[in-house]
């Protein structure tokens, strides 16, 4: 072959690769635009806060939210936070109103406020298709109305129909929390933002997978097929601290917990605190308001931090006398002796990109550092496949421990998250008997499938403690607080990288210490005398079954009486002897929302049933019909149960279409834009690699041509 047949012949080759690598993702984004509509996996953004605006005709818009205040009220160890927030139609057509929002975890939500042109609505508990078909009746004759109902357990959503054209309306929303008490500093967490969550495929759910699981796990390119966002729903629109629409939000807290404090802190935002008397104290913001893009988080310790034995809360409402006990269990004098197998879960999806990669793989350094020679190890990584470092657990030798850190310096945030896969990797081996059995799992806990997660936990355990982390700045609580306690472990938080070394300390202070287990509670009354009968039929607490504690936490009882003088005694066991303590439930603080709370408490603890008999269809019917007892009953939000109120006066008599422009909305703090305006989640594909290849490569293509037509005309 010449010389020119030869150069001819590689130029030609190196035209078809660069025509095959700009090819290539092409036809991938044209396979993801196809399967977009045909498969549930996705990043749902349906979750993001603040009003939508619904027309009769045309997309859906957001309103701008003029003002949002929020007044918490910490009174002992019962809290009560009222939330409101106005809004503003800016069109000249009548629309309706969607308005989405996080609430704490076992918030019990109890009262709704509708305030429109001075006019005040307020909300009745029904079932929830009940009060859906008023709402929609309300909506169809022109009368004001709104719904609140539960979309998730910490996530609610209000519809408000009828809104005139620049008509502003004022939504009042109410509930009730308690704050624990611990040994030194106690912490109040208040959620202002979601972020998108994920939602995997059913065909890949825990629940539709069983006690065998899959053959093989699903591979990336068919997690990223059936990750994919639906096409209807909105991007997430960005939005910069000092537009003139930044959704402000003023937050004033009135605290009292009963003893001075040394110290209160809000770790995320500048507050100004006044003292009222010796043990009350008013909090507000130093800037008048803050942007709603990270939760707000106020920690307080007490002058003189002292093992508290025992707290009472009291609440008389109607027949029943309402309570919440809160005992502290002493600290053991032994240690944990045995060495420890810990698998460490890190999530390195797309929803971590950002800060929060950063404070895992801080988390996870640190972590590595706790590790003894004694101990044995393993990592597993995941986002829309996982992967684990080494085969088995290991020993923690330094080389191996050197392997582990150059590991996690390497890993970046990508792709969906398949928590499924990672979860089964971590619960694959057998374990040794001679080891403490742990697992420790780094996330912001952004899915939508925790349902089926907490089954395959449940299911999977076996011997081990699942420790969850939760990374950033919103980070889902109800996943990280339920799946460490169906995985009998605790839970911690970490907002920023500064509090790794603190944070994480503390969590394995606290995992070397022994656990107190097999609490049982004893409910009894006196009679004539010193005896005693068991009065388990006139009280009624919850949960029924306490989950193992650890060092500085406590047991916490909520409960309902007729009144009949009752005690409680709560037994365990600790390695070195058994404890128990007894406590009397007459008298105590008097609390307003204590029966809320107890409602919220069953309802919390008959939706775990609910949960586990998925495949029961009549034992699930049995906790739905509890749930929606206890929700009507005491006035709740729940899965069943909404909130309703109806103007009686019809305003809007013909309905008009309407045409506005979108407004902006949060993402939490420390998101990267990499994964705030796009259509599909990160996935961990190289198609963008292949791109860049390829344009490198047509380049030298072009210039290749170029030089052989200059030489030609030279010639």
């Amino acid at each position: 072959m010449s010389i020119k047949k030869l150069k001819k012949c590689k130029l030609d080759w190196l035209g078809f690769i660069t025509c095959v690598l700009l090819t290539m993702p092409l036809c991938a984004a044209n396979t993801q635009a196809q399967t977009a509509h045909a498969t549930p996996g996705r990043y749902c953004t349906e979750t993001s806060c603040g009003l939508k605006l619904h027309p009769a005709t045309g997309p859906t818009v957001d309103a701008p939210i003029l003002k949002t205040t929020v007044d918490i009220d910490i009174s002992g160890a019962a809290v009560l936070t009222v939330v409101r927030q106005s809004f503003l139609n800016p069109s000249n057509n009548w629309v309706e109103g969607i308005y989405s929002y996080p609430l704490p975890t076992g918030a019990a939500v109890n009262r709704l406020k509708m305030i429109i042109g001075g006019r005040v609505i307020i909300g009745e508990i029904h079932e929830r298709a009940s009060a859906e078909k008023k709402y929609q009746q309300a909506k169809k004759s022109g009368r004001k109305a709104s719904l609140v109902k539960a979309n998730r357990p910490n996530l609610f959503t209000t519809k408000v129909a009828n809104l005139g054209p620049h008509e502003e309306v004022e939504i009042e929303i109410a509930f009730f929390n308690e704050l624990p008490m611990t040994v030194e500093t106690q912490t109040l967490r208040f959620p202002m933002v979601i972020g998108p969550r994920y939602t995997p495929a059913a065909k890949y759910s825990a629940d539709n997978i069983g006690d065998q699981g899959l053959a093989t796990e699903p591979s990336p390119s068919q997690v990223d097929a059936i990750a994919t966002l639906d096409s209807a729903l909105p991007r997430i629109q960005t939005m910069k601290v000092g537009d003139p629409n930044h959704n402000p939000v003023k937050i004033a807290v009135n605290l009292n917990i009963g003893v001075a404090l040394a110290s209160i802190n809000s770790l995320y935002h500048e507050i100004d605190i006044r003292r009222r008397h010796q043990t009350a104290y008013a909090i507000s913001l130093v800037d008048g308001s803050i942007s709603a893009d990270r939760d707000f988080v106020l920690e307080f310790t007490p002058e003189k931090p002292a093992t508290p034995q025992a707290t009472l809360l009291s609440q008389k409402k109607g027949e029943f006398h309402y309570g919440l006990l809160m005992l502290m269990p002493p600290k053991s004098s032994a240690s944990v002796k045995l060495p420890r197998e810990v698998t460490f879960i890190i999530d390195r999806s797309g929803s971590m990109g950002g800060t929060s990669i950063v404070q895992a793989k801080a988390a996870l350094l640190h972590a590595l550092k706790e590790l003894t020679p004694e101990d044995r190890f393993n990592i597993v990584q995941f986002s829309s496949d996982s992967e684990s470092l080494f085969t088995t657990i290991v020993d923690a030798s330094p080389e191996n421990l050197q392997l582990a850190r150059s590991y996690v310096e390497r890993l970046h945030a990508s792709g969906g998250t398949e928590m499924l896969g990672a979860l089964r990797r971590a619960f694959a081996s057998k374990g040794s008997s001679e080891h403490v059995q742990q697992v420790i799992f780094i996330t912001d806990g952004n899915v939508s499938n925790e349902a089926s997660l907490f089954n395959l936990i449940e299911r999977k355990l076996g011997k081990r403690r699942l420790f969850t982390i939760g990374i950033g700045s919103a980070p889902n609580q109800y996943f990280l607080k339920n799946a460490s306690a169906a995985g009998r472990g605790t839970h911690t938080f970490i907002g920023e990288v500064g509090e790794v070394e603190k944070r994480m300390t503390s969590l394995f202070e606290k995992l070397k210490q022994p656990v107190l287990r097999d609490l049982q509670v004893v409910a009894r009354a006196p009679q004539t005398g010193p005896a005693y009968y068991d009065a388990i039929n006139t009280i009624e607490y919850w949960p029924k079954t306490l989950p193992d504690l650890y060092a500085g936490e406590p047991i916490a009882l909520a409960f309902r009486t007729t009144g009949a003088p009752v005690e409680i005694k709560v037994s365990g066991k600790l390695p070195d002897r058994q404890w128990h303590a007894t406590t009397s439930l007459k008298g105590g603080q008097l609390r307003r929302g204590l029966a809320e709370l107890w409602g919220q408490r069953k309802i919390a603890a008959l939706m775990i049933d609910y949960r586990r008999n998925n495949s029961v269809p009549a034992k699930q019917k049995i906790a739905r019909d509890k749930v929606l007892e206890t929700a009507l009953s005491h006035h709740l939000v729940s899965k069943f149960t909404s909130l309703v109120a109806v103007e009686q006066k019809a305003t809007n008599l013909t309905v008009q279409a309407n045409n506005s422009k979108s407004i902006a909305r949060h993402l939490p703090h420390g998101w990267s834009h990499a994964h705030s305006n796009t259509r599909l989640p990160q996935t961990g594909t190289d198609s963008w690699l292949r791109l860049v290849v390829g344009l490198f490569l047509l380049l030298i293509l072009s210039l290749s041509v170029a030089r052989r037509r200059s030489k030609g005309a030279a010639r």
